[in-house]
């Protein structure tokens, strides 16, 4: 990332966020919450497995200003938006690549096991990652059945269309 300053040189939060207020003799230094929470969710959305540590020295602000950012845009905590991000990228997988193993997904999101990755899930959804993907299966499948259905029958009625439009002297 950037290199750490020297002892006793303090960094500067990043310019995107922050202007400065005049009051009195002095100025403080103060945050937009809402380009700040946008660039937190762009954060989440490529990285969702960022903790709100790493996020506040990304952004060089304070887990308060952080937190006060999250819950002033989303009104929720920091931790159960990055969790309904977390949900939603499963989700997606699951739907997208249906093929890809639970250990698969669980390290695309960052953790380090896949029994960790399923106590989470457990908890955000209520289900463990194998029952949630077959639920989200069902209607699938359901929607598959039903349509296969209705192409068999289709072609059985155009085979039988076939065999009762031929002149039974050609038979």
């Amino acid at each position: 990332m950037g290199m750490k300053p020297a002892r006793g040189e303090r960094t500067c939060p990043s310019p995107r966020f922050w202007f400065f207020a005049l009051q009195g003799r002095g100025c403080t230094l103060a945050y937009d919450h809402v380009l700040l929470f946008n660039e937190v969710r762009q954060s989440l959305r490529r990285k969702p497995f960022r903790l709100l540590r790493g996020l506040c020295q990304q952004l060089r602000v304070s887990k308060g200003t952080l937190e006060k950012a999250v819950s002033a845009a989303a009104g929720e905590t920091f931790r159960s938006f990055r969790e309904e991000i977390i949900v939603s990228h499963v989700l997606n997988s699951f739907a997208s690549r249906p093929t890809r193993t639970i250990k698969q997904i669980s390290r695309a999101l960052g953790y380090k096991s896949a029994r960790s990755f399923a106590r989470a899930i457990r908890r955000m959804c209520g289900l463990p990652p194998k029952d949630l993907r077959f639920r989200l299966s069902q209607p699938l499948l359901n929607e598959y059945s039903r349509t296969a259905k209705v192409d068999v029958r289709q072609k059985r009625r155009a085979s039988s269309r076939k065999t009762q439009s031929i002149p039974s002297s050609q038979k």
